[in-house]
């Protein structure tokens, strides 16, 4: 059975394609990144499957296992393990680890498993990712941005905090309305990290080009006030519409574009 990315293969004999081909595909680089560093860059690192010359240039040498992995046997591994999660939850988790250890993996496996894993990182899993997030929260993805942020400078400033310049595509949510669940505050900083996912596996947009935000006004969701794992910072929720007019004057500075509110 051929796969979404088998389907969406660049006819290289086709001029226009071959064009697009050209414009959109990443440039081969040497990183910047040695060593440890390099294995710790989601974007850069390979894991098992840097060979051992590469594992030599890139200073990696002795710091992996000494087995070697094509990607297609991590793929194969990767999903054995994904399947043999007990719910729909832990393979959530399971996906967002390695999506923060290996990103090449982790858009392969997901868009060449499209049926199987996009309801495991967005909807409808990614409801309740978002409802327990405050337990299952292991590492920062996105920027937040809080009603204390009330200036264009100290949003800009937040912005240049993200480490990547070239940022292309802006998803943004408030989480007031999480799939029905009601208003999740910063819990729901899940729908713009699923949402920006599916852009990249499916519409072939870059991960660097990505940029998810969570405009947190609080939550009036008593629950969620009352939990101890509670990352919200107010205890009511009051957002206009005129509060994300600032992050795009601020995006325009920074040459962000294609910016989108989150339609949860």
């Amino acid at each position: 059975m051929a796969s979404f990315a088998d389907n969406h293969r660049y006819d290289l004999s086709d001029p226009k394609q071959l064009a697009l081909h050209k414009l959109y595909r990443p440039e081969r680089v040497t990183p910047n990144e040695r060593g440890y560093q390099l294995l710790n860059t989601p974007r850069l690192s390979k894991g098992t499957a840097f060979t051992l010359y590469e594992r030599q240039h890139l200073g990696i040498h002795g710091l992996l296992p000494p087995a070697f992995m094509t990607q297609e046997q991590q793929v194969y591994r990767m999903l054995m393990s994904i399947r043999e999660q007990p719910n729909d939850l832990a393979k959530y988790i399971a996906l967002d680890e390695l999506q923060c250890r290996n990103e090449k993996l982790f858009y392969r496996i997901l868009s060449e498993n499209v049926k199987e894993m996009m309801p495991i990182v967005y909807t409808p899993t990614v409801g309740l990712a978002c409802q327990e997030f405050g337990h299952i929260y292991r590492h920062p993805k996105g920027l937040y941005i809080t009603i204390n942020d009330n200036s264009i400078s100290k949003i800009y400033q937040i912005l240049c905090n993200w480490p990547i310049s070239n940022v292309q595509a802006i998803v943004v949510t408030d989480g007031e309305r999480i799939l029905g669940l009601g208003d999740l505050g910063a819990n729901g900083m899940g729908i713009p990290v699923g949402k920006l996912g599916l852009y990249v596996a499916l519409g072939g947009i870059h991960p660097q080009w990505c940029l998810p935000v969570l405009i947190d006004v609080g939550t009036n969701n008593k629950e969620f006030r009352d939990k101890a794992a509670k990352h919200s910072l107010f205890t009511n929720s009051f957002c206009e519409p005129s509060s994300i007019d600032p992050i795009k004057s601020c995006g325009r500075m920074k040459d962000m574009i294609s910016m989108e509110a989150a339609d949860e």
